[in-house]
């Protein structure tokens, strides 16, 4: 995460807040609160959600054979991005407790990426 601050000073970051293909917002500890809590100055930080991914960058699947290994796995697959309006959390700086804060805004994150969940594509 201290390497996460040092990119921080060119204003320009991005941060996959699962860390990996995700099923679960909930299951995540961790996150870019400690980065955002730790920067100098505030950050602008864009919600995104994805649904369908996971459709197409499938987990240990079995090993297509034949002319099927050809054909990109989005092939007739449906993926949905939703943008959120830039998260406000300069009230949570305030807080004294380095742990409560980075909960806090790990918190914030999370409710506006579920603000974004749509129905999964059929």
């Amino acid at each position: 995460m201290r390497k996460y601050i040092q990119f921080l000073k060119k204003r320009n970051i991005l941060i996959f807040y699962q860390g990996t293909r995700s099923f679960n917002l909930k299951k995540i500890k961790a996150g870019p609160g400690y980065v955002i809590a730790n920067a100098e100055s505030d950050l602008t930080v864009i919600p995104v959600y994805h649904e369908g991914i996971t459709r197409i960058f499938s987990r240990g699947g079995p090993r297509t054979k034949g002319l099927w290994r050809w054909l990109p796995r989005s092939l007739f697959r449906k993926t949905v991005v939703s943008f959120g309006p830039p998260i406000e959390y300069s009230d949570l700086r305030e807080i004294e407790d380095p742990k409560e804060k980075i909960a806090a805004i790990n918190q914030r994150i999370i409710e506006n990426i579920e603000k974004l969940q749509v129905a999964p594509p059929e």
